[in-house]
């Protein structure tokens, strides 16, 4: 998984900015493994729920789904969740049925992971 937007986006500087290297170009760089979130999974990690467009302009997809499949490998329970054509930054669109439904299965998920905390 790298850091930062796809070439050519409008989004927040590349992953160069702050690491100091182009991991879309090098991800094996010392500086993107460092940075990298897959370098440090293990099974003691927590569960994650990964919910990603498959137009995201900023992030690549490829970045989730790696990180899914590292997940997996490493005996982390995951959830993924790829909606299409939805592009990046949902706010203020939960009028959208899909995007509804999408931010409902992550309060679902919550839920079911959390359920009665707090709750005295």
């Amino acid at each position: 998984v790298t850091l930062g937007t796809q070439r050519g986006s409008s989004g927040p500087p590349s992953e160069a900015a702050f690491v100091g290297a182009d991991c879309l170009d090098a991800p094996d760089d010392a500086a993107c493994l460092i940075a990298s979130p897959i370098t440090y999974l293990d099974a003691d990690d927590p569960p994650m729920f990964l919910l990603h467009s498959d137009d995201d302009p900023a992030i690549p997809v490829a970045q989730s789904r790696q990180l899914r499949a590292a997940l997996e490998t490493a005996g982390v329970a995951v959830e993924y969740l790829e909606v299409m054509g939805k592009g990046h930054g949902w706010a203020g669109r939960f009028r959208d049925p899909e995007v509804a439904a999408a931010r409902d299965r992550v309060v679902e998920w919550l839920q079911e992971r959390l359920g009665g905390m707090g709750a005295d």
